[in-house]
């Protein structure tokens, strides 16, 4: 079924600041066909909605890219014409003549609402978020979905037995027993936050905790980054007193680096000091493994 929507004059609204960029537009849709018209412009990946078409007197220019289709699928938040940066937060919608309420029809106003015999006014937000990333090694992320960064500084303080080792100007002396070595070793936090996300991958999440990474990732070598866990919040992008409202996830990932130079080389969480020969090496159990298991950490930025 399609839906005629048209433009209002005075639409759209634009909001220019030092750091971002905000705008609203303003339609008019059929009263009873406006949830169709939310699902549309917010996307709606757990069933298609209605295709939106042009009215008769309505510029196509008007119209959202691609509504002269009907759409046939799972759907994504719009952009803003000219900005792909910017997509659509909220929509609110009200009477556009508040005097065409039909008072025959709200005998039971606890379960039914109030229908109107022309259209809705819909106000369309829009907000500006940067499919970018703060790091040019961060993971992909899909379009429409945001990624920011924060490094937290930490570590551990690993003690170390003095055999093995020696003084460099006079290897003749004898190193004390009772000398305290201690090798503090960072273990950095890295916390990636993913924004506006229809279908977190919980499987991935739930699988890869107490991993470290199988290949290089946020640029460093494998082996070197624990994923310790994520933390989920459930965004609503409408007025909850509104019905069925859109929503969607942000997902804090915490990663613990730990990466140990020596010798030339590169040692990460399974690698543990080594008396006798005085440096980091693999340990592994009766059959092979090391203590954590590795996994592709970029997976759990891929929606299900």
């Amino acid at each position: 079924m399609a839906i005629q929507i048209q433009e209002l004059p005075g639409s759209p609204q634009e909001k220019y600041s030092l750091d971002s960029f905000s705008a609203t537009r303003t339609f008019i849709v059929p009263w009873e066909q406006r949830d169709a018209f939310a699902r549309y412009f917010l996307g709606d990946r757990l069933y298609a909605c209605e295709s939106l078409t042009p009215s008769d007197e309505e510029d196509e220019s008007l119209v959202p890219p691609s509504s002269e289709a009907p759409i046939s699928g799972p759907t994504s938040r719009l952009a803003y014409p000219g900005k792909p940066g910017v997509y659509v937060s909220q929509i609110a919608f009200e009477p556009f003549e508040p005097s065409s309420l039909d008072v025959s029809k709200i005998a039971r106003p606890a379960s039914t609402l109030g229908e109107y015999g022309s259209f809705a006014k819909a106000t369309v937000s829009y907000r500006a978020e940067t499919t970018s990333v703060d790091r040019n090694d961060s993971p992909l992320i899909d379009s429409g979905t945001s990624l920011t960064y924060k490094m937290v500084a930490c570590g551990e303080s690993t003690p170390i037995s003095t055999r093995g080792w020696r003084w460099r100007d006079d290897a003749t002396a004898p190193v004390p027993d009772d000398l305290q070595l201690v090798k503090r070793i960072p273990t950095i936090e890295h916390q990636l936050v993913w924004s506006n996300v229809v279908n977190p991958p919980w499987e991935k999440i739930s699988e890869m905790q107490g991993s470290v990474n199988s290949n290089r990732f946020l640029g460093y070598a494998a082996g070197t980054l624990l994923f310790e866990g994520a933390e989920a919040n459930k965004i609503f992008n409408g007025e909850i007193d509104a019905g069925a409202v859109a929503y969607t996830w942000q997902i804090r990932f915490i990663f613990r680096e730990k990466r140990i130079e020596t010798n030339g080389a590169t040692r990460g969480w399974n690698d543990f000091y080594r008396e006798s020969t005085g440096t980091w090496e693999r340990l592994v159990n009766a059959a092979g493994s090391p203590l954590y298991r590795s996994a592709d950490h970029a997976a759990l930025f891929v929606q299900t």
